[in-house]
């Protein structure tokens, strides 16, 4: 572990110094060009923005290296069962397209960091989520058109087991104009800060009272902006709207990633933990 934690400074360091280098490249270049076009000042800078952009990258293969490759083993030993990590993969899209979950539509469904395992004997995948749609814009410069894609979800995301059924499906999301057409359909609870942020959606209002208990309602409310989808046949799917990715070694005490990555797992395990009861 000491290892990881070294190659994580040392990768933060390399990363670190490359940017500088890089943008002390671009200066120079510019000058250069501000110059008259000086072709020499103009090579340094661009040598040095190469060179740069090269310990950048090193820094962050260094740092995703030292996370994949032990730190975030630890954290899913600790929190999962016959746990696997595979960095460039993601949950299967076809299971998004099923979740019905209260997200933005999507041209584009992707992510990174999948993580697979079981809890409590039952099969668990989380990993990072992307979406976005496909937008055509005509360049200006070469009056061509061309595709864009435009984000317009980012954040992490479960796909889990309940173990049980339920009476009919039941869903929360976060008030919003998308929330919003979720509808409420006789749901009431005794949390008015929960009614204040979140809607639900469920044909039978005892099922969904019987689901969302206190417990699972103050976890909802704990995780932040995140939506909600039960199955009547006990599939789970949960997404957090965040910018931090899983197993990310950038930011953070090299010291303490282990739990932080610990931390990451059980924000959905703890949800899964509630919704058992």
């Amino acid at each position: 572990m000491d290892n990881n934690v070294q190659n994580i400074r040392s990768g933060r360091a390399l990363k670190g110094f490359g940017k500088v280098l890089s943008g002390l490249g671009l200066v120079i270049a510019a000058i250069g060009a501000i110059l008259g076009g000086a072709v020499p000042v103009i090579v340094v800078g661009v040598v040095l923005l190469i060179i740069g952009g090269l310990m950048s990258s090193a820094g962050g293969k260094k740092l995703q290296g030292a996370a994949q490759g032990g730190l975030a083993q630890a954290a899913m030993e600790q929190v999962l069962e016959e746990a696997e990590y595979r960095p460039g993969s993601c949950i299967d899209g076809g299971k998004f397209a099923e979740s019905g979950l209260g997200l933005p539509s999507a041209d584009n469904v992707g992510g990174s960091g999948l993580v697979c395992g079981k809890y409590h004997g039952r099969p668990l995948e989380i990993s990072n989520l992307e979406l976005s749609n496909t937008q055509a814009y005509q360049n200006p410069e070469t009056e061509v058109w061309e595709d864009r894609e435009l984000p317009v979800f980012k954040g992490q995301w479960m796909a889990a087991d309940l173990g049980r059924t339920l009476p009919c499906d039941v869903q929360a999301a976060p008030k919003g104009k998308l929330a919003r057409l979720l509808g409420r359909e006789g749901f009431t609870s005794e949390n008015p800060e929960f009614d204040r942020r979140f809607n639900v959606r469920c044909e039978n209002p005892t099922a969904g009272q019987s689901l969302l208990s206190p417990r699972v309602m103050d976890q909802l409310l704990k995780m932040g902006s995140v939506s909600l989808s039960v199955k009547a046949d006990g599939r789970v799917f949960a997404a957090i709207q965040t910018d931090d990715l899983l197993f990310d070694a950038r930011k953070g005490r090299p010291e303490g990633l282990t739990q932080r990555f610990v931390d990451q797992l059980r924000v959905f395990t703890d949800l899964l933990d509630a919704l058992k009861g």
